[in-house]
């Protein structure tokens, strides 16, 4: 099961729509002689008798791999937001250590930004292999850790002086606790969502639904051909969907740190706009070492 999911998860929907079409059609044109053996010449009788059967299999399908979709693309979505919430309190934060004072304000700033950084082009890449390479006790890539930890020791070191810049760090430190949450959740999420179990239902009620469909005869074989490749990519197309939404960072569909990019945009325009604020050390040192960077 598991190399068959890793077998479709690296095709495209009509990649999987074409293929599983294809060999369906191709097996229920070459079963006709046994169909014709086992239903003999009473055909409308055995019409009828199947009719029923077969409504009553495929509606129970149709509504069991529908609430397996919404599951997905709930989960799905809760890894767009959880990125989206992890974003909003890293630049959160760094508004904030504009009142905590210096060297400790400039040091949480380049952590932040180091941090966004890191995630975007290093850690995000590796997110569909992070939960299987530590056995679901990913703390993310090790870099990013050490930088993780070290704003929250400075955090946690710092005294604030005064009762506005108590309330500062009060807040600053609370939207760090979330960030702490929604780092852990994006980590686990890091894995396909549905269990095997469940795709092994949907591909046994895939192959049920078929077997009985490819039981019904017609007289054409061409317009049977064109019939049972339509009822193979359908099927194929469902489950293609559920695939693709199933694993958040894998696949052809795919959560993208696009707030996290934008996070990244907007600590580098305030730390432009206003450097004795907003003032990064790190970025700083990286344009004097690049004449060419902005």
């Amino acid at each position: 099961m598991a190399v068959l999911y890793a077998f479709l998860s690296s095709l495209s929907m009509w990649q999987i729509a074409a293929l599983f079409g294809a060999c369906y059609t191709l097996i229920a044109i070459a079963a006709i002689p046994l169909r014709h053996r086992l239903v003999g010449q009473n055909e409308t009788r055995h019409h009828e008798a199947l009719d029923a059967i077969f409504s009553a299999v495929s509606s129970l399908y149709a509504i069991l791999l529908g609430l397996i979709l919404v599951a997905a693309w709930q989960n799905f979505q809760d890894a767009e937001h959880e990125q989206i919430d992890e974003a909003h309190h890293v630049v959160t934060m760094f508004r904030l250590t504009a009142r905590i004072a210096e060297p400790v304000g400039g040091q949480i700033r380049s952590d932040l930004y180091r941090y966004a950084k890191l995630t975007v082009e290093d850690e995000w890449p590796e997110m569909d292999t992070l939960f299987e390479e530590s056995a679901g006790q990913s703390t993310g890539l090790s870099e990013i850790y050490v930088v993780y930890n070290r704003i929250w020791s400075n955090y946690v070191a710092y005294a604030p002086q005064g009762i506005h810049e108590q309330m500062i760090w009060n807040h600053a430190l609370d939207e760090l606790i979330r960030l702490s949450e929604d780092r852990r959740s994006r980590l686990l999420d890091a894995k396909p969502y549905l269990p095997p179990d469940v795709w092994r239902l949907l591909f046994a009620g895939a192959v049920l639904v078929m077997v009985m469909a490819a039981l019904f005869t017609v007289s054409r074989r061409g317009l049977f051909a064109v019939t049972s490749f339509a009822l193979g990519a359908s099927i194929a197309l469902e489950l293609a969907v559920v695939i693709s939404v199933d694993h958040p960072y894998a696949g052809q569909t795919v959560v993208e740190p696009n707030a996290l990019r934008n996070a990244i945009f907007v600590m580098e325009q305030l730390s432009r706009a206003d450097v004795r604020a907003y003032r990064i050390p790190s970025l700083l040192q990286d344009r004097a070492s690049d004449p060419k960077r902005p």
